[in-house]
């Protein structure tokens, strides 16, 4: 019995290491032509703890099994790192705990999903007017918002301007709500240089949206994308299945297959998103940053596809976990700052604050001397 036992958990042992190697080139394959591999993706942290706890398990029977998952770690620890970082050479420290001193090249970026100002929270006191003082408070140079809102009677377009006036130029891409005209719900990028030309990236059949801007900076043009990707559109049923998971739920089969065709479709989606966008980044001549809601995590094709040659400001200067999206299950790193070779990043933060289902995320980019 014992015997069986051991082999048992050695194959199942062999079975989540090897799903894990599978997990490092789930990136490479579409969703539209491969969906299976998309939801390897959700699953990821997951597949890593297991693996974890098998070497501890291994290591303390002084049993050499725990090769197994120890070696498939290894081959993805570059892949792993983008989900968490630990700086263990001087150069990354600085990055990760140096504010930059250089006023005239240095530019505070802030991307954030409001989530509509965390409008039906009636946990918060005043959670639209937090939102806004917390934003106040960081002083970005250029603040990346999705999820905007707005109507005739909280005109939140009008109380950023009256709160945070040094960020005086602005591109807006809103849709009106079918019922209310007066409502409006969207993307924003507000900056403090001066913006010389904007566009907007239509998606179609959906209220998920790009733009960009060309701003001035020091003399230079310099284009920020702001995203906000397709999201899974779950409904409240699909939440409250996710929040009472394994409390008797009669009706698992039937969430699960909702919650796994709404992730499939939305996966399906992305990819088609991020091909216009990267087309677009792909033509740009100027320097780039990119910032948004992918809505996808570090280890999916729309990550991959959107990073492709820049770089990610959490895995050059960020510290910890770099989860942002924390309602239900807080494991995932959704919201994103990626820039182009012209700019170093220093002190990457996600914030701890619960003001939307989001976290913002914040960091220093140092544009390089030419």
């Amino acid at each position: 019995m014992r015997k069986f036992f051991k082999s048992a958990l050695v194959i199942i042992n062999i079975v989540f290491a090897f799903l894990l190697l599978i997990c490092y080139i789930s990136s490479y394959f579409n969703p539209i032509d491969l969906s299976f591999f998309s939801y390897l993706v959700i699953i990821f942290p997951i597949i890593v703890f297991i693996n974890i706890l098998y070497i501890i398990f291994w290591a303390v029977f002084l049993k050499l099994y725990f090769l197994i998952s120890l070696i498939s770690i290894i081959i993805g620890y570059s892949i792993i790192n983008k989900y968490i970082q630990i700086p263990l050479s001087k150069e990354k420290k600085q990055k990760v705990f140096t504010i930059p001193q250089n006023d005239s090249n240095k530019i505070k970026i802030m991307s954030y999903n409001v989530h509509l100002f965390d409008l039906n929270n009636s946990t918060l006191p005043d959670p639209n007017h937090n939102i806004i003082s917390f934003i106040k408070s960081e002083k970005p140079d250029i603040l990346c918002i999705q999820e905007f809102y707005s109507t005739k009677y909280k005109n939140y377009e009008l109380l950023f301007k009256k709160e945070c006036p040094e960020l005086k130029y602005s591109f807006f891409h809103t849709l009106n709500h079918k019922k209310n005209k007066n409502k409006k719900y969207g993307i924003a990028i507000y900056s403090r240089y001066k913006i010389i030309n904007k566009e907007t990236i239509p998606f179609e059949n959906t209220s998920n949206m790009s733009i960009f801007v060309d701003i001035l900076f020091n003399n230079d043009t310099i284009r920020i994308f702001n995203n906000h990707l397709q999201s899974l559109r779950l409904q409240k049923n699909n939440y409250n299945f996710l929040r009472n998971f394994g409390q008797n739920n009669q009706e698992v089969e039937e969430e699960f297959k909702d919650i796994s065709l709404r992730y499939k479709t939305a996966a399906k989606i992305r990819t088609q998103q991020v091909e216009k966008v990267t087309e677009l980044i792909s033509k740009t001549k100027h320097p780039i940053i990119v910032c948004g809601d992918f809505n996808d995590t570090p280890l999916s094709y729309t990550y991959r596809r959107m990073k492709n040659n820049l770089s990610d400001a959490f895995t050059e200067a960020g510290f910890g976990l770099g989860n942002s999206y924390h309602v239900n299950i807080p494991l995932f790193r959704i919201d994103y700052i990626f820039y182009s070779s012209h700019f170093t990043a220093y002190h990457f933060r996600t914030p701890k604050i619960i003001l939307s289902d989001h976290r913002p995320v914040i960091c220093f980019l140092l544009k390089n001397s030419q």
